[in-house]
């Protein structure tokens, strides 16, 4: 640097200007430089911030004026609800919204809102303001999982959800245009439909593209509408619809789930027929059996039933029912139901005498066994009682690092942290490895 600042004011001497006058213009060619790099670099910036303007949020908690926007601009309300500690909300955020393509389209076609379902103590004036209209929107749309996207309209009205996180913004945008654009092959399939049409391959294109939407009404439909029109249920596509769409023993699947479960084996697996099965006997036979005018709602994979309970329930029909149905799943089914009623009636007592007793005499495998001491974890919290969850864990349930842990913090939640780090110590020397059981014991360090 020190040559090319002497060649400049040699240079400048041999012109006959002063050592003052070189330095000056050096400066100030030094100045217009730096100018120009910074004002290029602006406009590139510029330029990129333009390309990558992410989705435009409303700043409003006030449902009303969002409702009256959308009304204004003739546009649907579009919610994004998320959560402070849901990494792939953070991924939506970051990665998805901000795509051009994804943010135009969102800019264009709706009135977009961000909510945080949940509450911080670094939470900004904004988000505490939206912490009743959050409340609303999710008891009003039963929000249980993040991050889930609402589309409804002025009124209130919900015209679409879609759950969970997308990998690519081409990903989520072929969940979202396909259903609000209105000559989109989707939208001129399902016209055909509403007019009568029912050929194979367009019922095979709207299931697929219903499935892929997250649309669960119109996929149950399609897809059930080519389940009762396929003539042969015994090649491979027939075999998925059975897979996808029996839900009752009155459908046509469930029969060949009965008969024919070789067949059905040779394309889902002998785990996945049963499983179809356990729902169904659960789902129309032991349900009813437990409470009246039951309904379900499905969260996700998760279904929840709800109703009044049975103050008493007829065990002995229940379980002629069951075994007429399928005698191999009948005594499994049985146990279920008794437990699910103890648990919903918290009858906390009988429910662990009905644990230490089929542990004791082997009526139901382990895993299983295992499990229900774990809602005893979850859902009892008498001191007592979890005391004795425990000790019918160190009697019976002490063959696995699961078994461990769960004795241990049944004895933390019953408020021994003492025993329960005595036996997180105990389950250590077995299990050394174990994460989970590492992981419990340094929470029991800080707290005692």
């Amino acid at each position: 640097m020190r040559l090319k600042s002497r060649q400049i004011w040699v240079r400048s001497a041999n012109t006959g200007s002063s050592p003052d006058t070189g330095r000056n213009k050096l400066k100030l060619m030094r100045f217009y430089l730096t100018f120009s790099i910074c004002f290029v670099l602006s406009a590139l910036l510029a330029f990129q911030a333009r390309a990558q303007q992410p989705i435009q949020f409303m700043e409003q908690a006030d449902w009303d004026l969002v409702s009256a926007e959308a009304r204004r601009a003739n546009k649907l309300i579009f919610i994004d609800a998320h959560t402070t500690w849901c990494v792939p909300c953070k991924k939506m955020d970051q990665e998805i919204f901000p795509d051009t393509l994804v943010a135009n389209y969102f800019n264009k076609h709706f009135v977009n809102l961000r909510i945080q379902f949940d509450s911080t103590a670094n939470d900004n004036r904004l988000t505490v303001a939206q912490r009743p209209l959050a409340r609303m929107l999710q008891t009003k749309y039963e929000v249980s999982s993040y991050p889930t996207f609402l589309f409804v309209d002025a009124d209130g009205k919900l015209v679409r959800r879609i759950t969970g996180a997308s990998p690519t913004p081409a990903s989520f945008m072929q969940k979202v245009t396909p259903v609000f654009e209105t000559g989109s092959p989707y939208r001129i399939m399902q016209k055909r439909y509403d007019s009568g049409a029912r050929d194979s391959a367009m019922l095979s294109a709207l299931v697929k593209m219903a499935k892929q939407t997250g649309e669960t009404a119109n996929y149950q439909k399609y897809g059930r509408t080519w389940q009762r029109l396929k003539t042969n249920l015994f090649d491979e596509e027939g075999i998925s619809l059975i897979t996808e769409f029996t839900e009752s023993m009155n459908d046509r699947g469930y029969q060949m789930l009965r008969n024919h479960p070789n067949k059905i084996d040779s394309v889902i697996g002998a785990d996945s027929r049963i499983d179809l099965l356990r729902d169904i006997y659960y789902r129309e036979l032991v349900v009813p059996a437990l409470r009246t005018n039951s309904a379900a709602t499905q969260y996700g994979p998760m279904t929840v039933y709800t109703g009044p309970v049975r103050a008493t329930v007829d065990w002995p029909a229940l379980e002629k029912k069951l075994q007429a149905a399928d005698p191999a799943l009948a005594a499994e089914l049985m146990s279920k139901a008794k437990f699910e009623h103890l648990l919903i009636t918290e009858r906390w007592k009988a429910y662990l005498a009905l644990i230490e007793r089929m542990g004791r005499k082997k009526e139901a495998d382990q895993p299983f066994l295992q499990s229900k001491l774990y809602e005893v974890l979850l859902y009892c919290e008498d001191p007592k009682l979890l005391t004795e969850a425990a000790n019918i864990a160190k009697g019976t349930f002490l063959t696995n690092a699961e078994g461990h842990l769960t004795r241990a913090q049944l004895l933390e939640k019953a408020g021994n942290l003492a025993a329960a780090a005595k036996a997180t110590d105990v389950a250590l020397k077995t299990y050394p490895e174990d994460e989970n059981l590492k992981a419990f014991a340094d929470k029991l360090r800080l707290k005692r």
